[in-house]
């Protein structure tokens, strides 16, 4: 199982990787991280990526560049 923290998760691309990974069955989202929570996801979904604290294998992002560099800090942090 892949676990993946989906930045961006409540635009149209986070949206659609979304369902993919619901369709795929190694892929799961542990948490998502989005300034606008639409509070219909499936998996806890924080409004900054460093309040997350779920392990996961990748980061997929699809959010603002604006955000870069708080997802490049969390992953050095995390490994």
């Amino acid at each position: 199982m892949i676990n993946v923290i989906l930045v961006g998760c409540c635009g149209r691309m986070g949206t659609a990787v979304t369902a993919a990974a619901k369709n795929a069955g190694n892929i799961k989202i542990v948490a998502g991280v989005d300034v606008y929570d639409s509070g219909d996801r499936a998996y806890p979904v924080y409004g900054n990526i460093a309040d997350a604290n779920e392990n996961a294998d990748v980061i997929i992002d699809f959010s603002n560049p604006s955000s870069l560099s708080s997802v490049l800090a969390y992953s050095l942090k995390n490994n």
